[in-house]
């Protein structure tokens, strides 16, 4: 496999180009070969009462399921969202509101508001990569580990 991918990268670095679907394929496959995602900042996304995930992309009314490679695309190249229901209810750090942080700080999975998990679950479901960690403010110590990531 790691023999494989390098020819298609040194083959890309003489020429200039793939030659072939199989190869923009291959590295598609192998290159994007990940164990876990990391997520920091959920906190961030108290705020809004929708959230929109990238699916796809468009270009000339041709659905994709990645980016293309070709940079000449990429101007004509829309992305295509789903919208998710946020968890908004939290006005922390907004002057002269209650205190309310549905998701800051919390260290606890179960603890998370029911949509915030929809939209973890939402993210694994479209990358097939699995959460590990997830920060839930600047401090290091609030940090929901669901997958050990000393553990295979």
């Amino acid at each position: 496999m790691l023999n494989d991918l390098t020819n298609v990268i040194r083959n890309y670095e003489k020429v200039g180009k793939r030659n072939s679907k199989k190869d923009e394929k291959h590295l598609n496959k192998h290159a994007m070969h990940l164990v876990r995602l990391f997520m920091m900042a959920l906190d961030i996304l108290d705020q809004f009462d929708e959230i929109k995930v990238c699916v796809g992309y468009e270009l000339n009314g041709q659905k994709l399921d990645c980016f293309p490679m070709q940079i000449k695309a990429g101007a004509d190249v829309k992305p295509v969202y789903e919208t998710l229901p946020g968890w908004k209810s939290s006005t922390y750090g907004i002057p002269g509101c209650h205190t309310v942080k549905p998701t800051y700080g919390i260290r606890d999975y179960a603890q998370l508001p029911e949509n915030a998990k929809k939209y973890i679950e939402r993210l694994e479901q479209l990358t097939g990569v699995k959460v590990g960690m997830i920060s839930t403010s600047p401090e290091r110590e609030d940090t929901i580990v669901r997958v050990d990531p000393y553990k295979a």
